[in-house]
C-alpha cells in the first residue's frame, strides 16, 4: 500500500513536470479555440488592472500564456484522482483498489497529455467522475454474523452490502450537487448527456426506500427544478460574457410588455443549443470528417487506453463465459461501472464524427473496473511493462512530435516582431527617422491553425512607449489548400508586407521546388521533430524527392520531420521561353476534272 502511494505521488510530480516542459505536441486546434481564445479577454483585462502596480508587462510572454491555463488544468486533474479513489473505495470498500485505480490513471498518457491541456473533454471527465461518485451507492463491510455461506465462499473477502447508515440519499443538498454537475457538464459538452444517462438512472433508483412511483416522481421533480435553475444561471453568465449589452436592455425596459420580454429572452446566448444545431448539420460535420460507426470501438478506444482496452475486453468475455452472478453489492457496483462504459460508447458511436478525445471520460470507470485485477502486483509484471511502454510511446507521439513545430514557431514570430519593431519603430527613450510602422505576414501552409491569442500580445500593451508598431498578420491556409492558392496568397501579401511562410518539410517536393524557383527565399527557422498526419513523411511522392547522398540512410527521412519557415525576399521573374515558329508548308490544291 505504501509503495502504491509513493508511486502515485511520483507520477503526480511527473504530471506537473510534463506540463511545464512545455509539451510542444499540438493534438487538435480545439485545445485553444474552444477554451483559451474564448476566455483570453478575462485574464488580459485583469492583467491590465494590476500591471500598473508592478512592472510585470515583460512577464506576459507566449510561454506564460500557454503554461498558466495548462497549470490550472493540471491542478484540476487532481480532483479526478480524488474522485477515482473515492469511487473505487466506495464501490468495493477496499482502499487497495482505490490506490490501484488512481495509479493507473496517473500513469496513463491520457492524463499527461489530455487532462493537462485546455480540452473541454478534460473538464467533462471531471464532471463524469463527480457524478459517478454522487450516484454510486455507499457500501460497507458485512459483520461476521451477517456472512452467508451462499453469498461468499469462506476463503473469500468479506461481502459488501449497501450502507443504510448514511442518511437520506435524496436530500436537497445531494440533489443540488447532482443537478449542478449534470448541467455544467452539459454546458461544457453536449455529449455529456451520453455519459450522464446511466449515473443519473442509478442515482434515481439507488435508494430502495424510494422505489415507489410517487417518490421517484418527486425526486425527478426536485432534480428538474434545480437543473432548470442552474440552466438559467449559466445562460445569464454566457450572455453576460458574449453579449453584455443585451442584459442591460432588461433594466431599460419600461412597462411590462409580454412581446418585448419574449423577444429579449429569445436573444439570450444558448450555447448548448447552438452546439446541437451546428453538429446536427451533416454538412458541418463533413468539414471535420465523417467516420464509420465502429471508429470509436475499433480505433479510438485502443488508441486511448491500449492494454487496458484489451484487458477490459478479456474481463467481459470471462464474465460471460463463467456466467458470473450478482451476489453482492460490489458485484452490482461493478456491473454499473461496466454499463457506464458500454452505454456512452454505443451512443457516441451513432454520431458520424468521431475523435479519440470524445471518449476520454471513459478512463474513469475503466481504471476502477480494471484495478480489481491487480491485487497481487508481482504477478502482473508483463502487463505493467507493456502499459509503461505504450504510455511512453503515445506521450511522445501526441505530446511531442504531432504538429510539434507550430507552438515553437510562435516564439519565432515574436522574435521577428521585436526585431522589426526595433528597426522600424521607436523604442523607449529613443527615436528613429525611419517609418514608424511595418507589416509582417506569416502564412501557415499544411499545418494546424496557429493559436491567435499567442501570436499577438498587443491587447495588453497599451502604454505609449510600448504601442505595437508592426501590424502582424497570421494567415492560416489549413492542411488541404492547393499550392496555387498558397502562391496566390504570397504574391498578394508581398505587395505591401514582409512575408514569411511556414510549412512542414513533408509536403510534396514539387511544392517546395516551385516555391524556391518562383521566389527568392531563405530559411529563417527550423524545428525538429514535427509530424503531420495530413502529410506523412512516408507518402508516395517521397521517392521522387531529390536525395542528399552525403547524409545517413535515414537522414532524408528525418529531414522530412521538420517545420521550416522561409522569408520571401521577392518574386523571381521567370524568363519567357522562346518558341521557334517554323513556316507552314505550302499546300497546293489541284482540281481534278
Amino acid at each position: 500500500m505504501f509503495m502504491l502511494k509513493l508511486v502515485w505521488m511520483h507520477l503526480v510530480a511527473l504530471r506537473f513536470m510534463l506540463c511545464l516542459m512545455p509539451q510542444t505536441g499540438y493534438i487538435f486546434p480545439d485545445e485553444f479555440f474552444q477554451s483559451p481564445e474564448v476566455m483570453a479577454g478575462i485574464p488580459f483585462k485583469l492583467f491590465m488592472w494590476w500591471k500598473d502596480f508592478f512592472d510585470a508587462e515583460q512577464l506576459l510572454t507566449p510561454f506564460i500564456i500557454l503554461i498558466l491555463p495548462r497549470c490550472w488544468m493540471t491542478i484540476q486533474s487532481l480532483l479526478i484522482d480524488f474522485f477515482i479513489y473515492k469511487i473505487a473505495t466506495q464501490a468495493f470498500r477496499d482502499s487497495l483498489n482505490g490506490w490501484l485505480a488512481v495509479t493507473l490513471f496517473a500513469s496513463s498518457y491520457t492524463t499527461w497529455v489530455f487532462c493537462t491541456r485546455t480540452f473541454s473533454n478534460a473538464t467533462e471527465t471531471l464532471c463524469l467522475a463527480a457524478l459517478l461518485y454522487l450516484a454510486l451507492p455507499t457500501t460497507k463491510l458485512k459483520d461476521e454474523d451477517e456472512q452467508v455461506a451462499d453469498d461468499a465462499p469462506n476463503n473469500s473477502q468479506p461481502a459488501v452490502v449497501a450502507d443504510k447508515s448514511t442518511g437520506d440519499e435524496s436530500s436537497l443538498t445531494q440533489t443540488l450537487l447532482v443537478s449542478m454537475v449534470t448541467v455544467c457538464g452539459f454546458f461544457i459538452r453536449t455529449s455529456f448527456v451520453a455519459f450522464a444517462f446511466v449515473p443519473l438512472l442509478l442515482w434515481m433508483l439507488k435508494d430502495k426506500r424510494e422505489w415507489s412511483i410517487p417518490s421517484l416522481i418527486a425526486k425527478a421533480f426536485r432534480l428538474g427544478v434545480f437543473g432548470l435553475a442552474w440552466v438559467l444561471a449559466l445562460v445569464l453568465v454566457d450572455t453576460a460574457y458574449h453579449n453584455p449589452s443585451h442584459l442591460t436592455k432588461l433594466t431599460s425596459m419600461g412597462s411590462f410588455d409580454v412581446r418585448e420580454y419574449f423577444d429579449w429572452m429569445t436573444k439570450l446566448t444558448l450555447t448548448p443549443l447552438n452546439n446541437v444545431l451546428y453538429n446536427s448539420n451533416l454538412e458541418n460535420l463533413g468539414q471535420h470528417g465523417i467516420h464509420p460507426c465502429y471508429t470509436h470501438l475499433l480505433v479510438n478506444f485502443p488508441i486511448l487506453f491500449g492494454p487496458l482496452a484489451l484487458l477490459l475486453l478479456f474481463l467481459g468475455f470471462r464474465a460471460l463465459y463463467r456466467q458470473q452472478t450478482l451476489k453482492t453489492a460490489a458485484d452490482m457496483n461493478n456491473l454499473f461501472l461496466v454499463v457506464s462504459i458500454v452505454s456512452p460508447l454505443a451512443i457516441l458511436s451513432m454520431i458520424p464524427h468521431q475523435e479519440p478525445r470524445f471518449i476520454l471520460p471513459l478512463v474513469v470507470p475503466i481504471v476502477v473496473v480494471v484495478a480489481q485485477c491487480f491485487k497481487k502486483l508481482g504477478e502482473h509484471k508483463l502487463f505493467f511493462s507493456l502499459w509503461a511502454l505504450f504510455n511512453m510511446a503515445a506521450f511522445f507521439a501526441f505530446g511531442v512530435i504531432h504538429q510539434g513545430g507550430v507552438l515553437p514557431s510562435i516564439d519565432y514570430i515574436h522574435s521577428v516582431v521585436e526585431l522589426e519593431e526595433s528597426i522600424y519603430g521607436r523604442g523607449p527613450g529613443q527615436r528613429s527617422s525611419t517609418s514608424n510602422s511595418c507589416n509582417l505576414t506569416f502564412i501557415y501552409y499544411h499545418t494546424y491553425m496557429p493559436p491567435r491569442h499567442l501570436t499577438d500580445l498587443s491587447t495588453i500593451r497599451k502604454s505609449p512607449e510600448r504601442v505595437r508598431k508592426c501590424k502582424v498578420n497570421v494567415i492560416d491556409l489549413a492542411g488541404s489548400t492547393p499550392y496555387y492558392l498558397f502562391e496566390k496568397n504570397i504574391r498578394t501579401w508581398l505587395k505591401h508586407s514582409q512575408v514569411f511562410v511556414v510549412f512542414p518539410t513533408s509536403i510534396p517536393c514539387e511544392d517546395i521546388e516551385r516555391l524556391q524557383t518562383r521566389f527568392s527565399a531563405r530559411i529563417t527557422f527550423e524545428y525538429f521533430p514535427h509530424f503531420s498526419g495530413e502529410d506523412p513523411p512516408w507518402q508516395d511522392n517521397m521517392l521522387a524527392c531529390p536525395r542528399d547522398d552525403t547524409t545517413m540512410p535515414l537522414g532524408d527521412y528525418f529531414d522530412r520531420l521538420k517545420l521550416r519557415s522561409y522569408r520571401i525576399e521577392h518574386a523571381v521573374t521567370l524568363p519567357v521561353p522562346t518558341v521557334k515558329i517554323s513556316p507552314l508548308p505550302v499546300v497546293r490544291e489541284s482540281i481534278v476534272m
